[in-house]
């Protein structure tokens, strides 16, 4: 993944747990953890009659059952899980698989003798085993946990994503509102481990189509600049943790918003968003090694869409975290990768910078917390020339502009009294109809173009809406 070594993470992501990296030894199963490495332990046994060590009945990592060497006396084995050595017997402990501590079973021998014996488990042996996680796991990481979630997509970027054949991804030909860039594919990359989102100036004679199925309409045109986005494919996700160890270009003088968030397509309807973005840290908006956390909940009948979709009535828009008095403070926000991560639940909405708190919405009457399914998105844009947010004027940037993503990750929410529906699979079949409206991604994706037209679906009854890909507000 990159030059940067995960299994050094452990250093300065606060509450998170890693493992496997490299030889480790323990007397179980390291405790909340996700695939990852095996403990080795050694004890000394004693003579008697060996039984079998008390299965854990929660260990979501196995330990590799200890070795001992008996001679006299009561020896102990694994995690709380006593035996005792016995002439020329031994048995072995079973870990099965679930959230908490793996325990391994031992075996002893008679008089000095030694004798050994090996724990086994359902999941996470070695970090082979990722049962159920979506996407491009690495089967060498121990994922760090986070209680009440479990791992469902991992994204490492070890190999390029083919986003014609890939079911979970895909890129955007779209534009922001207000922004000075298109996104095509041809700036989305892969290279040593990492996902690469790279902004230029626009090739001369360089003309995107001017529709665009990302945004159901003719996008701005013609953008000045030529950049990218990588979303999911469908409106699949809601309550979880989502994760990213990204850092933003390294222009310290121009303007850019680097992103993760999610967001509702299609943008006019519905519109709820929770963003994680990433200025320059030089001078100008929002200021040195700032962190920029948006929610926006609008298009009801109560808090309707303004102009392109937008309310700021019904936003707190630009609200930006200090990254200064983290325990490692950051006053730099493009010189290294960072973890950015939130927690979204019915209720709330946490920040995490390096797996430290920085922020928490409560819902209000005026923003809401979001409820309804989204894709995650990362996308690499520039702000127009009235340059209202993204750090100082574009006319610096000095081109190209890259984004460096190390991963993307999402947790999903345990809780299916809180969360009964998303993620779903299999995909699109499980995707309620009202969630996967009006939300193609480009012209390449698959989907139908099933504009709608009140509550009914304009196609077939509206051939040339379809056709068009113009779909009606």
């Amino acid at each position: 993944m990159g030059t940067f070594s995960k299994c050094n993470l452990a250093a300065v992501v606060v509450g998170l747990v890693f493992t496997g990296c490299g030889s480790t030894t323990s007397p179980g199963g390291p405790t909340g953890s996700i695939g990852g490495g095996s403990g080795v332990g050694t004890t000394t046994g004693a003579s008697g009659s060996a039984s079998a060590g008390t299965p854990a009945t929660s260990g979501a990592t196995s330990g590799v059952g200890s070795t001992g060497t008996g001679t006299s006396g009561a020896t102990t084995s694994g995690t709380n899980n006593p035996t005792s050595g016995s002439s020329g017997t031994s048995s072995s402990g079973t870990v099965s698989s679930g959230a908490g501590t793996g325990a391994s079973g031992s075996s002893g021998a008679g008089g000095s003798g030694s004798g050994t014996s090996s724990g086994t488990a359902s999941s996470g042996t070695s970090g082979t085993s990722l049962t159920g996680v979506i996407g491009h796991p690495d089967p060498t990481i121990t994922y760090p946990t986070h209680a009440g979630y479990s791992l469902y997509l991992a994204e490492e970027f070890n190999d390029p994503i083919d986003f014609a054949t890939d079911p979970n991804w895909a890129w955007s030909d779209g534009n922001v509102p207000g922004g000075s860039v298109r996104f095509v594919q041809d700036q989305i990359s892969f290279a040593s481990g990492n996902l690469l989102l790279t902004a230029i100036n626009r090739p001369a004679g360089t003309n995107p189509p001017a529709l665009s199925y990302a945004q159901n309409s003719n996008a701005e045109a013609p953008a000045p600049q030529l950049s990218a986005e990588m979303r999911t494919t469908y409106n699949n996700y809601r309550y979880g943790w989502y994760e990213a160890r990204y850092k933003p270009p390294a222009d310290m003088t121009g303007n850019f918003i680097s992103t993760f968030f999610i967001f509702r397509t299609p943008q006019k309807q519905d519109w709820r968003e929770i963003d994680i973005e990433l200025t320059p840290s030089g001078q100008g908006s929002p200021g040195p090694g700032a962190l920029g956390t948006n929610v926006y909940f609008f298009g009801t009948p109560a808090m309707p869409n303004g102009n392109d979709g937008y309310n700021a009535a019904h936003s707190d828009g630009n609200e930006m975290v200090s990254l200064a008095n983290l325990p490692t403070p950051v006053t730099n926000n493009q010189a290294d990768f960072h973890v950015y991560a939130f927690e979204w639940q019915p209720t709330f909405i946490k920040w995490y910078v390096d797996g430290t708190l920085v922020r928490t919405k409560m819902a209000t009457a005026a923003v809401p917390i979001p409820d309804q399914a989204a894709k995650i998105f990362v996308n690499l844009w520039v702000f127009g020339s009235d340059n209202a947010f993204g750090g100082n004027t574009p006319e610096n940037n000095a081109y190209p502009l890259t984004a460096t993503y190390d991963y993307v990750r999402f947790y999903k929410l345990d809780s299916t009294t809180m969360e009964p529906t998303y993620p779903c699979s299999p995909t699109p079949t499980c995707v309620l109809r009202a969630d996967n409206l009006e939300s193609k991604n480009n012209p390449d994706d698959g989907l139908p173009n099933n504009c709608i037209n009140g509550t009914t679906l304009a196609c077939p009854a509206a051939p040339a809406a379809c056709t068009t890909g113009l779909c009606p507000d």
